[in-house]
């Protein structure tokens, strides 16, 4: 079984087909690619106006 950060291979015909990784590595991947995507359309000058702190906590029904 794998742990921590290892990773399992599989290839066909040589050629790396599939990678297996615990849910915590593709988690940490999934946030290093938003991370990267935000900063690459801010660079861009692409990014929206946002949404307000207070509506992002109504959204998630985090009301005080």
């Amino acid at each position: 079984m794998a742990q921590g950060h290892e990773a399992i291979t599989l290839t066909e015909d040589g050629r790396v087909a599939a990678l297996l990784g615990s849910p915590h590595v593709i988690e940490d991947l999934e946030d290093a690619l938003a991370v990267a995507e935000y900063g690459r359309r801010k660079a861009e000058g692409k990014l929206g106006e946002g949404v307000p702190h207070e509506e992002v906590r109504r959204i998630l029904g985090l009301h005080r």
